[in-house]
């Protein structure tokens, strides 16, 4: 056949010049599809990179927020928490406006009356009953009176309340000096002023702002039991 005769025709030497030609081509081809994979990854690599700065630079410029809002945030705290100060002691300057750490009340202490010339030493009067025991009994004089005297008051304890959304300050006081219980000045308790009449008064429940007021009441309070007892 005609092909057969080509090839008979065809030498050797020819035939192993297409082959290298062929495998050069392959070389070849291979090379330039190294080339391109490799500047494909190489391009990739690029881009990969380019972007991990771009990524560090919003990191950091997050960093930079958040370390910003955490600066103004601890900066808000502390003007917060200055105001709030300042309004608590506004608000506690108001509350204690007028109110006087020192008051006084009416209390009272039993003292013994003059003794009188109707009985011994002891104030007791002797005599002998009808079957002629010798008896005693103590004498008028041996009696105590009640005398009313001003006992200052101190305030030791405060007590804030907001109710109603109405401030509301307790203060309780106590006496100066002597053993007793704290007594609260609130709105049950009555301050004295010189329009106030003694007979109107309420002796536990109300306070005196000066000694001499609180003397003044005293004295009329000492008369009206000398009046009720019968004594002058």
């Amino acid at each position: 056949m005609w092909d057969e005769e080509i090839f008979d025709n065809t030498s050797d030497e020819e035939l192993f010049d297409d082959t290298s030609e062929f495998e050069r081509l392959m070389d070849d081809f291979k090379k330039s599809l190294l080339q391109s994979v490799k500047k494909q990854f190489l391009d990739e690599m690029e881009r990969l990179r380019r972007e991990n700065e771009n990524l560090q630079k919003v990191k950091l410029e997050l960093n930079k927020i958040k370390k910003e809002y955490e600066q103004k945030k601890w900066q808000l705290e502390i003007e917060r928490g200055n105001l709030e100060q300042k309004i608590r002691r506004e608000r506690i300057a108001e509350l204690f406006r007028g109110v006087q750490v020192v008051m006084y009340r009416a209390d009272y202490e039993y003292v013994e009356r003059q003794k009188c010339n109707k009985c011994d030493e002891n104030r007791k009067i002797h005599f002998k009953t009808p079957l002629g025991r010798d008896m005693y009994e103590l004498c008028e004089c041996a009696n105590k009176d009640i005398r009313y005297i001003p006992v200052q008051y101190i305030a030791n304890s405060f007590e804030y309340r907001d109710s109603c959304n109405k401030d509301k300050l307790n203060i309780w006081y106590k006496p100066y000096g002597k053993d007793g219980n704290s007594m609260i000045l609130d709105e049950i308790g009555v301050i004295y002023n010189p329009r106030m009449d003694f007979s109107e008064l309420n002796r536990y429940r109300t306070f005196f702002k000066t000694e001499k007021d609180c003397q003044a009441y005293c004295d009329w309070l000492n008369e009206k039991e000398k009046a009720e007892v019968g004594r002058t």
